[in-house]
């Protein structure tokens, strides 16, 4: 009988230290928000385009993307798409979905809304969740890498509906960041020359 519940009681205590998909990103979103700001740098890559690195600047549901010489800048409304290359500036309205598209910070943040999640086997000692969206749109599914000590995003792996991969490996990272205002704000007047295309 003593060996039985002692058997029990293991399993009870191995099922409250059990990982789930849920448990692991609930502990990323609540690192991510604790802080209100954040900044990282990261490399990205797909079969198209090949590798490029940038950096990304968030303060709540603002954010600065910055890769391959275009800034995208969202102020939690408006976003502007900054083209150095053509010196033209786009704005728009983005839908949710395109935000979570430039902004994968986004997605860990609001998983709940439009996913179902999905522990899949550790890799090189990261936890690793799947992400499929409970409506079909053009992101099949996405796989993200979880450092366990920290509970912070390593990488991003986001599986498209064409079958294209797009991978964001995060290089560095740092929370709670002081940055003003401005920084999310785009002031045309600071680009003369570039065409204005407004979308919205």
């Amino acid at each position: 009988m003593k060996k039985i519940l002692a058997i029990v009681a293991l399993f009870v205590a191995l099922m409250a230290n059990a990982v789930s998909a849920e448990s692991v990103l609930d502990k990323v979103a609540e690192k991510l928000t604790a802080k209100k700001t954040l900044t990282a740098t990261f490399r990205i890559s797909n079969s198209v385009e090949g590798v490029a690195t940038g950096e990304i600047a968030l303060s709540g549901d603002k954010f600065v993307f910055d890769a391959n010489g275009i800034a995208t800048v969202f102020d939690g409304t408006t976003q502007w798409t900054i083209d150095d290359s053509i010196n033209e500036i786009s704005i728009t309205e983005p839908t949710p979905e395109e935000i979570e598209q430039i902004n994968p910070f986004a997605i860990i943040k609001s998983y709940k809304a439009g996913y179902k999640p999905r522990l899949l086997k550790a890799a090189n000692g990261l936890h690793r969740v799947e992400l499929v969206p409970k409506v079909e749109n053009s992101v099949k599914k996405i796989v993200i890498a979880v450092e366990p000590q920290t509970s912070l995003p390593k990488s991003l792996t986001l599986t498209m509906a064409d079958g294209s991969n797009l991978n964001i490996e995060i290089m560095t990272m740092e929370l709670g960041v002081n940055m003003p205002s401005s920084r999310f704000e785009v002031n045309k007047d600071n680009y003369p020359g570039y065409e204005i295309v407004d979308m919205r």
